[in-house]
């Protein structure tokens, strides 16, 4: 795989208990999984000012992601409240 482009490299890694894969965090206890999401410690839960000069379509959007992944995502009710 490594030698498929010079600027991919897939690297092999133990496994853990504690997964993050994208904003999503993944916990295995046993045989369950646990389901979060992830943030980074540098996030700053800042999106687009009301009153920024840009369309608001994009300013409704972010909104919506964070509401609807709440909403599809199998979380635990811990991780919703946060």
């Amino acid at each position: 795989m490594n030698n498929i482009h010079k600027y991919l490299e897939i690297k092999l890694t133990e496994e853990e208990n504690n997964v993050t894969y994208l904003d999503f965090s993944i916990n295995r206890n046993n045989n369950d999984l646990h389901l979060g999401i992830h943030r980074k410690p540098t996030q700053t839960y800042t999106t687009i000012h009301l009153i920024s000069n840009h369309p608001l379509e994009h300013k409704l959007t972010a909104y919506n992601f964070y509401i609807n992944r709440r909403i599809a995502l199998a979380i635990r009710e811990q991780a919703k409240q946060q």
